[in-house]
């Protein structure tokens, strides 16, 4: 299985692109299933589900919401790389926190939320955070998409 495209939901702001946080980031895959990963309303965890991402909204004075391809944000190689496995990232009480994509040559790239925000990179850089050591992130067990 191969990624075949990473869209973000994306803030803008005076026409500023925030690339660092995106809102929502999905994943589409060369078997036709996507996956879209999202912060929870709890601000702790993430949400997996196949929805779309939002369509492009005005905010008023707060900016918009826009949606971009990101795959060259993240790492222009992901497209190319055969992907092993799709894992979760939990936390020391077991909370799905991100989306591990596990390839079978290279870093995994990981989707995780902290501090009530969807961060990605590659998994040292996931671990590089200041945790507290009972939120530790840790790859749990592989999602099946459906």
């Amino acid at each position: 299985m191969k990624l075949i495209s990473i869209t973000a939901n994306l803030h803008s702001f005076k026409g500023e692109l925030n690339w660092t946080d995106p809102t929502r980031v999905r994943l589409v895959f060369s078997d036709g299933k996507s996956l879209r990963v999202r912060v929870a309303s709890d601000g702790e965890s993430v949400i997996l589900d196949d929805l779309p991402l939002d369509e492009p909204f005005d905010m008023g004075e707060y900016g918009r919401v826009e949606v971009h391809d990101f795959h060259n944000g993240v790492d222009p190689l992901l497209l190319s790389s055969e992907i092993a496995t799709l894992n979760a990232i939990l936390d020391g009480d077991g909370r799905m926190i991100g989306l591990a994509v596990q390839r079978i040559e290279g870093i995994a790239f990981c989707l995780w939320n902290y501090g009530d925000e969807l961060h990605y990179g590659e998994f040292g850089a996931l671990l590089a955070y200041d945790w507290e050591p009972q939120a530790k992130p840790m790859i749990g067990p592989p999602i099946m998409l459906e």
